[in-house]
């Protein structure tokens, strides 16, 4: 099943994944995601607490999302950027938009999350599909 797969080419676009997230939540919407949870000081403390291991997982969720994006730009035959920017998108529009939506709504969640997550996997997905697009 995964003969086909450029394994430097999953690991650099988990790299991508992991920093994008780094950047997109520590700096670019720090501000606002912080408010928008709203966290108490027990939160705050146990998320601390807990920040190496959740770095673990954000790092083998990236995993996961290239190797299966890998696996998918894997079905064209020779896939150009757009390929990957339009497979990107669609992964994005299609699952993670919808199950996010799913998430504000049940989960009661402030709308200001809902819109920084689902920026910050919209720029992920179509990064990760464009890498693994051209670099076969």
């Amino acid at each position: 099943m995964f003969e086909h797969i450029n394994w430097l080419a999953v690991l650099v676009s988990t790299l991508i994944w992991f920093v994008l997230g780094a950047v997109w939540y520590a700096v670019l919407f720090r501000k606002a995601f912080e408010s928008a949870l709203a966290f108490t000081e027990d939160q705050k403390q146990k998320a601390q607490k807990n920040f190496a291991r959740n770095l673990g997982i954000h790092f083998i969720s990236g995993f996961l999302i290239s190797l299966m994006m890998a696996h998918l730009m894997a079905l064209f035959e020779n896939p150009t950027a757009m390929d990957g920017i339009h497979t990107g998108f669609g992964i994005w529009l299609g699952f993670a938009v919808p199950l996010a939506w799913i998430m504000l709504v049940f989960e009661q969640r402030p709308g200001a999350t809902f819109w920084v997550n689902i920026g910050n996997w919209l720029v992920g997905f179509v990064l990760i599909a464009l890498v693994l697009a051209v670099w076969r």
